[in-house]
């Protein structure tokens, strides 16, 4: 079983998801985050939620060489997707 490293996330995938999990919950909350944008300019719920599966997936592809247990739950993701 091998740890976990800093060095092995990708930033990419994580920066993609972090923004569309933002925009996903100020879209729902309509808190007055972005009081002068409206958060559909940014991304649309669905396409949040797609971004969000798609990273999912590719996590999972990323790290299903050492748990093949993923591959069928990342198979399946990128098929939605």
């Amino acid at each position: 079983m091998t740890r976990l490293t800093l060095k092995k996330i990708p930033l990419l995938e994580l920066s993609v998801l972090l923004l569309s999990i933002i925009v996903l919950v100020v879209s729902f909350s309509q808190a007055g985050l972005l009081n002068n944008m409206r958060p559909d300019l940014l991304m649309s719920r669905e396409g949040a939620l797609t971004f969000i599966i798609a990273v999912s997936s590719k996590l999972l592809f990323t790290y299903s060489t050492t748990n093949k247990k993923f591959m069928a739950l990342a198979r399946s993701l990128a098929l939605y997707v």
